[in-house]
């Protein structure tokens, strides 16, 4: 068998590197271009190993801090459910003490009228005019004034009376307390008649000596009445046919 010999040249084999690029081939320059950017991604990736480690740190101490935050959001939706548990509790507690402070006005309310059942208010009385006792002036006052009266069953005696306190400079009413309800009830009737009592130059209203809130009710119904007999009496004169003006000219 015949032995192959190379066979011997002048010119020595250089390397890739050392062969000048204009001589390169496109085979020899790719692989040159692969090596060269071998080496260079080799060092960028010894320069970003640091910074990755880092960057895996970082992250390693952020995961864990989002689970420490999830882990207080979730201790302080537990405790959002529980104020909100409590709130709708103290909301039904309120409801319930609004309710029984309702029901203690409406008591008391009543417990005062009954109170005040024997009283009652007179106004037109000029200042001072009762002196040191208040108590015998309004028993000669509603004495004189009702004199003759044949409607009374009995006398109106007087129990006690006071002015109401006021900061106001003109008189202020007097209360008195009766002692027979039936005298009481009677002078009211009355006074609701007469509507004006003279005595000794002085004009006297007398009315039932009522609590603030039953005072506030009645003047409610009474406007409401205003406006039930005025739609009332428009309606019947309408009905007989009597013509109106509009309502913006109406006085």
């Amino acid at each position: 068998m015949p032995i192959f010999v190379p066979p011997v040249t002048d010119t020595p084999v250089l390397p890739a590197a050392q062969v000048p690029v204009e001589e390169m081939d496109r085979d020899e320059m790719s692989a040159l271009i692969c090596s060269i950017t071998r080496e260079e991604l080799k060092e960028h990736i010894k320069e970003l190993l640091p910074q990755l480690d880092s960057i895996k740190l970082d992250v390693k101490h952020c995961v864990e801090k989002v689970t420490g935050l999830e882990t207080a959001l979730s201790g302080q939706s537990d405790q959002i459910n529980k104020v909100e548990d409590e709130c709708g509790e103290l909301q039904n507690i309120c409801s319930m003490l609004q309710q029984e402070n309702k029901e203690l006005k409406e008591k008391t309310d009543r417990l005062e009228g009954y109170s005040r059942r024997f009283n009652i208010r007179v106004f037109g009385l000029n200042r001072g005019v009762e002196g040191d006792n208040a108590t015998e002036y309004m028993s000669e006052l509603l004495k004189d004034v009702f004199k003759g009266q044949k409607t009374l069953p009995c006398q109106p005696d007087v129990e006690m009376a006071h002015r109401i306190v006021s900061k106001g400079p003109g008189p202020t009413p007097m209360i008195a307390r009766l002692q027979c309800f039936l005298a009481k009830e009677s002078i009211l009737k009355i006074a609701k008649e007469e509507n004006v009592l003279e005595y000794k130059g002085m004009k006297l209203k007398i009315f039932p000596d009522l609590t603030t809130e039953t005072a506030r009710k009645r003047a409610q119904c009474k406007g409401r009445s205003v406006i039930l007999v005025f739609s009332s009496l428009l309606l019947t004169l309408q009905s007989k046919g009597v013509l109106l003006p509009p309502t913006g000219q109406m006085k």
